[in-house]
């Protein structure tokens, strides 16, 4: 995949802050069933524009005999759902499907208004499982400039397997 124009690489350092404050915004006993399990996380691909147009990809460990695919997928959506909605957020999400380079990808939209409805951010996921692992692809951006950029880019993708 290719970086688009005017984008730097994201720095680990910055990913883990950012995962650190997503982890404290949610409910206790979440955060502990989440610390407690610890899975095997690798970022892969990670770049931005700034703080609210962003590029992320995952690789994400998880255990194929005790919980399939797509619960794993649908628990992680309404989890980020139910926690920005706990938070007084009005959401707007919607599920599908999207095929890159012969793929095919579990798809969850979601934009966040303010208390004026405005759309404050958008993020966009894209999820398969490759093996015992989850990609996450996790596009965030705040206008269609840098959505468009970021799905024409993610969009013409190469895969080994």
């Amino acid at each position: 995949m290719t970086i688009p124009e005017g984008w730097k690489v994201t720095q680990r350092e910055d990913l883990e802050k950012q995962a650190e404050k997503g982890l404290k915004m949610l409910d206790k006993e979440v955060q502990e069933a989440l610390q407690n399990q610890q899975p095997k996380t690798s970022y892969l691909l990670c770049f931005q524009k700034d703080k609210r147009k962003m590029f992320t990809s995952v690789a994400e460990q998880f255990d194929t005999v005790n919980i399939k695919f797509e619960q794993l997928n649908r628990n992680n959506k309404e989890l980020i759902y139910n926690t920005l909605i706990k938070q007084g957020g009005k959401i707007d999400s919607s599920w599908g499907r999207e095929i890159i380079d012969g793929k095919v990808f579990r798809t969850f939209k979601m934009t966040a208004f303010d208390k004026s409805n405005n759309p404050i951010v958008n993020q966009f996921y894209y999820n398969r499982q490759i093996d015992n692992f989850m990609l996450s692809i996790i596009l965030l951006y705040d206008n269609n400039e840098s959505k468009d950029a970021l799905l024409e880019h993610w969009r013409k993708s190469k895969f080994d397997k």
